[in-house]
């Protein structure tokens, strides 16, 4: 656990509270109708996600046996979907990009050569970039979406250069 980054909480308490406050307000309605109930089910499961993710927060990157794995941070099926060897990593950057869609985290990582994947991980490469041009494409360069990083980008790049003793790109 020391050796990763997880999510952070803050999602969890976005969907646990508010979700588990209009549950308890909808079922103790005195009107019992099925549109009522229908609804409190559905921000019932709101509140029973975001209870899981309070106590299992999903782990984004791990370093292990020289590796550095990096996972989706999806809800369901969370598996690592990249594998760098830690001498292969040049440097790495973590920040904030936005765009007209919101925005995200992103972690950059500059190889000192180009590393070949698997379909599966080339297709979660794509899906994670935003759509942005501030951000250069090269076949040295991975750029991988972090799903709500605990410590926000900062406490991600600080966690990850402790974790890898690689340096951050400036």
């Amino acid at each position: 656990m020391d050796q990763e980054i997880r999510s952070g909480r803050l999602i969890s308490y976005i969907f646990a509270i508010p979700c588990s406050f209009v549950t308890l307000i909808l079922l103790l309605q005195n009107d019992r109708s099925a549109g009522l109930l229908m609804t409190a089910l559905w921000f019932g499961l709101g509140a029973t996600v975001g209870i899981y993710l309070l106590f299992n927060p999903k782990t984004l990157v791990r370093v292990e046996d020289e590796n550095l794995e990096l996972f989706p941070g999806s809800l369901f099926r969370n598996k690592k979907q990249i594998v760098v060897p830690l001498e292969n990593i040049e440097s790495f950057q973590v920040r904030t990009i936005s765009d007209t869609e919101g925005s995200s985290c992103i972690l950059s990582l500059y190889l000192r050569e180009p590393q070949m994947f698997s379909r599966e991980a080339m297709a979660w490469i794509r899906t994670s970039l935003p759509k942005s041009d501030s951000i250069p494409a090269r076949d040295t360069t991975i750029h991988w979406s972090l799903t709500w990083p605990k410590g926000g980008s900062k406490g991600a790049e600080k966690k990850l250069e402790e974790l890898t003793g690689c340096r951050v790109h400036r």
